[in-house]
This record gives structure tokens, sequence and C-alpha cells, in this order.
């Protein structure tokens, strides 16, 4: 039966002869080093990252991340665990540090000196880090860790480097320190901290999977307390993004359910509420909105319409379980219908809400 389980995971997942093995060991120790190549491609992935940042361009910034190579060392990272070789975890490690140290110094300085100071969408949704970019980080590095060792798989690379994102992140840490944002900072350095941890464990998991081993008994105890250090490192991760999962999974029930009571208390016809968004403020929420008037009596009628949103925070109260402070841009517009005769449309109500005195 042991037998059948391990013959079927080989046919799924073959290890490689020594010849093969020999050529993946010449790939790792020659990414492991930092040399001038590897060095100006970080340099340029990172200013060609910076300015998609600021464009707030994607397409930009994938670019970016096709370029970078410093996927290379982590994973000669990973490799030099499994082999328990500490000379090349030391060098993978110290050009993977360089690599860090090249992109985050470009960016701080570039953002300190030019007056591009624009917190872009691109740049704080690296500053939102969450479980599912971990596992994210962690399918990709099983993958790059694969196309390595399988060079019948090797044309997926660019893929993976797209997918696990390393240099924008800290472009995003480079940007923070430059502008003395200590909060852009950190949270864009957690995000690159899960990607590097994760790629190094999912690294050593698929090398080990492959046959890969440490060749003597002092190698397989520095095999053994390195992987041990290493998944101790994304489970010290796994807490504040954690945290913020929770965070962000509450925020958007909260959302749900303000936009829940709009939609229900809120005739379409009469008036329209856009761009809502939900922020936590010490011991309560402010609600964002924007708040198209049609209905002609609220039109101009300053009081009306506060009483309106008035209504409609002290629902919300209740729905969010806490104070609320509603910031209201109300706007009066015009609704115009142009009907088709064959089409009756269902007659206006009157009212948009109750109208209730506080």
């Amino acid at each position: 039966m042991i037998q059948q389980i391990l013959h079927r995971r080989d046919s799924l997942l073959p290890k490689l002869t020594k010849d093969e093995q020999a050529v993946v060991d010449s790939d790792m120790r020659k990414n492991a080093i930092a040399n001038i190549d590897f060095n100006l491609l970080i340099l340029l992935s990172a200013g060609i990252a910076y300015f998609g940042l600021q464009q707030d361009s994607s397409a930009v910034i994938i670019g970016a991340m096709l370029v970078a190579p410093l996927m290379s060392p982590m994973m000669a990272m990973g490799y030099g665990i499994v082999k328990g070789s500490l000379t090349l975890f030391r060098q993978a490690a110290v050009a993977t540090l360089i690599g860090i140290s090249l992109a985050v110094g470009l960016t701080a300085l570039v953002t300190y000196i030019l007056p591009i100071q624009s917190v872009t969408d691109e740049i704080l949704a690296r500053t939102n880090p969450n479980l599912l970019d971990l596992f994210i980080a962690l399918i990709s590095g099983l993958a790059g860790a694969y196309a390595l060792c399988r060079k019948e798989v090797s044309a997926s690379l660019p893929g993976v480097a797209i997918a696990a994102s390393l240099v924008p992140p800290l472009c995003v840490v480079g940007f923070g320190i430059g502008r003395g944002n200590e909060r852009i900072a950190l949270e864009a350095l957690l995000l690159f901290t899960t990607n590097l941890a994760s790629i190094v464990v999912a690294s050593i998991f698929m090398f080990w999977a492959v046959g890969f081993r440490p060749t003597s008994a002092r190698s397989q105890r520095l095999f053994q307390a390195t992987t041990y250090f290493s998944l101790f490192a994304v489970l010290l991760v796994t807490i504040p993004l954690t945290f913020y999962t929770l965070q962000e999974t509450t925020q958007s029930r909260r959302l749900a359910a303000v936009k829940g009571i709009l939609e229900e208390e809120v005739n379409p016809n009469i008036a329209q509420i856009e761009d809502v968004v939900v922020e936590a403020i010490e011991d309560g929420f402010v609600v964002g909105m924007t708040v198209y008037f049609y209905q002609p009596e609220l039109v101009g009628d300053e009081a009306a319409q506060q009483a309106a949103v008035e209504d409609i925070r002290r629902q919300l109260e209740s729905a969010v379980e806490g104070p609320v402070t509603v910031r209201a841009q109300v706007i009066p517009a015009t609704l115009s219908i142009f009907e088709n005769p064959s089409l009756k449309i269902q007659e206006v109500q009157p009212l948009m809400i109750p109208n209730s005195e506080p």
C-alpha cells in the first residue's frame, strides 16, 4: 500500500536524475551571487516599478516584475537550506539583501528628490497585505522552484515572477521612507517579508520533493535547523496578516450592511447614493457618501436634505453596531426619463424615507 502511494507520488512529481540535479546545482550557485548584471537589473526594475506605481499603471508594474531577478537568490536560499550548505545560503541571503537595499534606496532617493509624491491606488494596493498574499507567495514559490528544476516547463518562470510581486512592494517601502510615511513603509515591508519567507519555505519543500537531500550528517542538522527557522518566519508573519484579514472581513461586512440599508431606504427614482466608504475611527465609524437628490421638494431645501440624511445615519448606527458620523456630499440633480409608450414605468413614491423627528 505504502509502495503504491510512493509510486503514485513519483509519477506525479518525478525525482530528478543525477545529471539534472547537477544542472540545477550549477544554476543555484550562479543565482546566489549578486554580480553586476543582477545589480543593474534590480535598479532598472525598481525604476520601472516606481514610475509605474506613480502612473497607477499595472501594465508598467508587470513589466518591472519581468525584469526583476530578485526571485533567483531567494530560490538559491531555499536550495542552500535543502542541501545543508551554509555557504550557499549565506551567499544567496547576501545577494537578496543587496537587491533589497538597491531597490529601496533608489526609490527612497527618487521620492525625496522629485516632487512626485502622489499616493496612487497601485501604491495603496501594496499596503494592505492579508492571508491571500501568503497563499499566493507559497504557490508561486512552489511553481518557481519546480520550473527551475524541470527545464521542460521553464517557460512559465515569467508568469511566476508576475504572481510573486517582489520589487513593487520594495518600491512602496522606498516611497514611504522618502515621503516620511511610516505606515506605508511598514505595511509594504510586511507584504515583501511575507513573499520572501513564503517563497523560501515553498522552494525548500519543492527541492526536497524532487530529490535533493543534505550530503552529510552536519548538513542534515543545518537543514533541519534552517527549515524550522524558515517555518517560524512564515508563522510569525501570519499573525499580522491574520489581523489584517479579519479587519478587512469586518470592514466588508459593515460595508455590505451599510449598502443594504441604503438600497432598502432610498428610492432610486428619487435619490441615488454612490461612492460609499466605511472607515473605522476611534470608537465609531465615518460613512462617506455622495447623494444625488432628484426629489423636487428636497432640491434646494437644506433642512429637508439634512433630516433625510440624519434618518439614514441613525439606521446605520444599528447596522455597524457603533456611533456613526455621515459625511455626505449632497448634490441636487435632475432625473430625466424618456419613456417608450409601450412601457409603463411604476409611479414614483412621494417620499424617499420616513422623515422622523430627532
